[in-house]
């Protein structure tokens, strides 16, 4: 009889876990159709959503094209109102075009009058009037007053030393290799330098270089030097010497050209430049007087302009290597029998 309840009741035991598990099952699906149901409701409200906004891009659309096309028309109105305004606003037209091509002409010409009144003003230095002095001797050492210049073949190299340069300012050295080797034209106003009308412009050289390549265009019986090289050692060698010294000179000259010459042969054998009181110069007085050494070191003698490089004591405000200048270097290259700068106006 037990046996038999107990049975029974692992039967309904049974019953009761599987009606147990279904209803878990149950309870499984009805979540998932729950969070079905969720998702339908969120893609439908989205769905309901992006209609809208294409509803609404839609109607901006349209309304931009019938702005546009009331644009186009107004457009047009005005564009017939233009064409029909135009053949009227023509003349004014030419009248303003031929008043504005007048007052570019007279601003044109009155810049260019400023223009010439001021061209080569940059150029003017400021400097302390500066005696300076040469001198020539013969390979005797007797002093000799004649014409010299450097006998060079064509190719032949001018070489230019620059003695003592390490104890002095390195911006002095490279203004010194300038006098020499520049080769840049300045045009300057003749009535800066008491030499003509304002408006007219001179030629003048910044470096040696630039002017002897012009003199070389010349036909000449002599090679003017036209391959020159500076270098700096404390030797002596090269064919001209730029001696650099503290020193002041006892007759107070600044520079001072002394030149060895062959006056059999009219030519310079070596010249040797000495630059005073080398710490006391301004950069333009030391190029200044550089420059005017090295006229004396290739041949030239002082010139009669007191505007002029070359003259005795330098006073010119502009105190470069005029055409003048250039001029005598031709002459002194042909052979004539001076080396004195004469310069006409």
């Amino acid at each position: 009889m037990l046996q038999k309840k107990s049975d029974e009741f692992e039967q309904l035991y049974e019953k009761y876990d599987k009606l147990k598990m279904k209803v878990k099952e149950l309870s499984q699906e009805n979540q998932i159709y729950s969070h079905m149901c969720k998702k339908i409701e969120t893609n439908s409200k989205d769905l309901k959503k992006s209609q809208s906004n294409l509803k609404k891009q839609l109607d901006q659309k349209l309304h931009s094209q019938l702005e546009s096309e009331q644009e186009k028309l107004l457009l047009e109105k005005q564009l017939e109102r233009s064409e029909s305004s135009s053949k009227k606003s023509q003349k004014k037209y030419y009248v303003a075009l031929v008043m504005a091509a007048l007052s570019i002409a007279i601003i044109s010409g009155a810049y260019s009058i400023m223009f010439a009144e001021l061209a080569g003003q940059q150029y003017k230095i400021e400097v302390t009037p500066k005696p300076t002095g040469y001198t020539i001797q013969n390979l005797r050492g007797d002093t000799i007053n004649t014409f010299l210049s450097w006998r060079l073949v064509p190719g032949d190299t001018l070489r230019v030393n620059i003695i003592n340069s390490d104890n002095y300012d390195p911006e002095k050295i490279e203004v010194i290799k300038k006098t020499i080797l520049s080769e840049k034209q300045l045009e300057i106003d003749n009535s800066l330098m008491h030499k003509g009308p304002k408006g007219t412009t001179s030629i003048l050289y910044e470096g040696w270089l630039g002017a002897l390549n012009d003199a070389s265009k010349t036909d000449t019986n002599l090679f003017v030097p036209t391959n020159i090289e500076v270098i700096e050692s404390n030797n002596g060698e090269g064919d001209i010497t730029i001696e650099l010294t503290n020193r002041k000179n006892a007759d107070g000259f600044a520079g001072w050209t002394n030149s060895i010459a062959d006056d059999s042969q009219n030519q310079i054998l070596k010249s040797r430049i000495t630059i005073f009181a080398v710490d006391s110069l301004s950069l333009a007085e030391l190029e200044t007087i550089v420059r005017h050494e090295m006229g004396h070191a290739l041949g030239l003698a002082h010139s009669t302009d007191p505007e002029d490089l070359m003259y005795p004591t330098i006073q010119t405000n502009f105190p470069y290597i005029s055409e003048c200048d250039v001029d005598a270097i031709e002459s002194l290259y042909d052979g004539q029998n001076t080396s004195e700068v004469i310069c006409e106006i």
